[in-house]
């Protein structure tokens, strides 16, 4: 039995972390799309848009329809200052897959940035309800209710003594 675990142990890919795992797949299995969208998962972790995106374009070149792509780009994006651009692919993304809640709080920040307030609220609201605790969405609503005119919160109009 202790050879034949060692003989398996050998055989198996020394990975060093997720990223040379993606790495592998993408390299033995060259028509499926997880590799190269773990790839592009891994490089926006660490900091690599240009790395990140060009294992989105090879995800899309081989499964264009999954929800990942679009929603990663979308995060590069948002992170990049290209809000609307963002808060197209996040919508997109979201429709791929049905209700997701990255691509609705990428959506929710890209509101926020193009000052679009009622819409952003929308959003924060359906996630609220969706996520409840999430420390992003709380998060995301403390910078709603700092950037909102007093108007969209009576509450907070009228200064406190």
């Amino acid at each position: 039995v202790a050879w034949s675990a060692a003989d398996t142990i050998a055989a198996l890919a020394a990975w060093r972390n997720e990223e040379s795992m993606y790495a592998a797949m993408a390299r033995t299995q060259p028509r499926n799309a997880t590799g190269p969208v773990g790839l592009a998962l891994t490089r926006v972790e660490r900091g690599d848009e240009a790395g990140a995106w060009e294992a989105l374009a090879s995800a899309a070149a081989i499964d264009s329809t999954r929800y990942e792509i679009p929603l990663y780009r979308a995060g590069i994006l948002l992170r990049r200052g290209e809000a609307e651009a963002a808060r197209a692919l996040a919508v997109e993304a979201g429709t791929r897959v049905g209700w997701n809640r990255d691509a609705r709080l990428i959506e929710a920040l890209a509101l926020q940035r193009l000052g679009r307030w009622p819409d952003a609220r929308v959003v924060l609201n359906d996630l609220r309800a969706r996520a409840p605790g999430d420390p992003e969405v709380a998060a995301a609503w403390r910078s709603q209710l700092a950037g909102e005119p007093p108007a969209a919160h009576p509450t907070r109009a009228v200064p406190r003594r």
